[in-house]
């Protein structure tokens, strides 16, 4: 297992009321094809990066996320996490993660926040671990247990809210500390 502390940074324009857009997404599925990096396909110069989803075949430990966007309108930030994610994407409605009641009843939407109205960063964040010094060990350890993910779907999205049906851009950027078996990756 190998800890990475990924990076990503997206940008918008005519981002619509009621559009959702997805800022980050990572799904541990055993048949999902294994995309390599985990933000922006940096590695693959051929879909010249900007790509959101980001799969492992394998368990991944999510250890945190934050996010830091700037929006022009008011807006949702959310992160939702669909479990059983090969069950749930068969269904007839597939993996919904969009913000309503009924996600938030079921549980798939896990944080939210609202966004200020132009002029302002809005923050989401969650910590699973923590990284602190040891004097005993004299190195780095980790505090806490990660969120383990396998047969799981895990996303943040932000959804435009503005009531005067005016379109949003926004800024945002996005880290995520994550652990994953990098020799089974390709």
């Amino acid at each position: 297992m190998v800890f990475v502390r990924a990076t990503s940074q997206l940008e918008s324009q005519d981002f619509d009321r009621d559009e959702t857009n997805d800022l980050f997404q990572i799904i541990s599925a055993r048949d999902r094809p294994v995309t390599g990096g985990f933000t922006d396909a940096w590695d693959d110069p051929a879909s010249g990066g900007g790509a959101v989803e980001n799969s492992n075949n394998t368990p991944v430990k999510l250890h945190y996320y934050k996010v830091r966007v700037f929006t022009t309108k008011p807006c949702v930030l959310y992160s939702s996490t669909v479990e059983n994610y090969n069950l749930a994407r068969q269904a007839p409605a597939g993996a919904d993660t969009t913000f309503n009641q009924v996600n938030i009843a079921n549980n798939t939407v896990r944080k939210w926040t609202t966004t200020v109205d132009g002029g302002y960063w809005s923050f989401l964040t969650k910590n699973w671990t923590k990284r602190v010094w040891s004097k005993k060990r004299n190195r780095m350890i980790t505090v806490g247990d990660a969120r383990y993910m396998n047969n799981e779907a895990f996303k943040i999205q932000l959804k435009n809210i503005d009531p005067a049906q005016l379109n949003c851009h926004y800024y945002a950027i996005v880290e995520v500390g994550l652990e994953y078996d990098q020799a089974s990756t390709g």
